[in-house]
């Protein structure tokens, strides 16, 4: 996936299948950001994003380098709780515009610190979430959002879901 802006901006993306379960993919951005500033002495830092959805969403993939590509171009830092506004406005049936950045825990290895010939990786997971979910996230904070997301109480891969109700 090149950026018609610079098409020196190259995002691959790895999509595995029945992952973390039967019906779910994931997918995984590969080389979408090299930050110039060096963290840890000699090691370059690179961040990497995290999406899963139902696999019948095939609209999700489209999308998803999209997001790398604006991290990247626009040098965002990440954080846990962060919400990231309308990067999936044209995510359909999703009426989800928005991202909830979180750790993915999930997939307990990606939580790890990596080292890749000298390089950090760390990785973000991206949700897609409704407005009236990032509204609550923006005035009560991410926290008990995410506590329901890792007890599995939101479907967050389901892009047709309702918003969460007590939201």
């Amino acid at each position: 996936e090149r950026t018609p802006e610079d098409p020196d901006i190259c995002i691959d993306t790895l999509q595995c299948e029945d992952c973390p379960a039967e019906g779910i993919s994931t997918y995984v951005t590969m080389n979408a950001s090299l930050d110039e500033e060096q963290i840890d002495g000699d090691l370059d830092y690179r961040i990497e994003l995290v999406g899963a959805v139902e696999t019948r969403f095939s609209d999700f993939l489209n999308l998803f380098p999209g997001i790398a590509q604006l991290a990247w171009l626009n040098q965002w830092g990440l954080a846990e709780g962060q919400v990231i506004q309308n990067v999936f406005s044209g995510l359909q049936p999703a009426n989800m515009p928005h991202a909830l950045v979180a750790r993915p825990t999930l997939w307990p290895r990606l939580t790890k610190r990596f080292v890749v010939d000298g390089t950090e990786v760390e990785f973000w997971w991206v949700i897609p979430i409704h407005e009236s979910e990032r509204l609550f996230i923006e005035n009560s904070g991410a926290e008990s959002f995410l506590d329901d997301v890792r007890q599995g109480r939101v479907d967050v891969f389901n892009l047709s879901r309702q918003a969460v109700s007590a939201v």
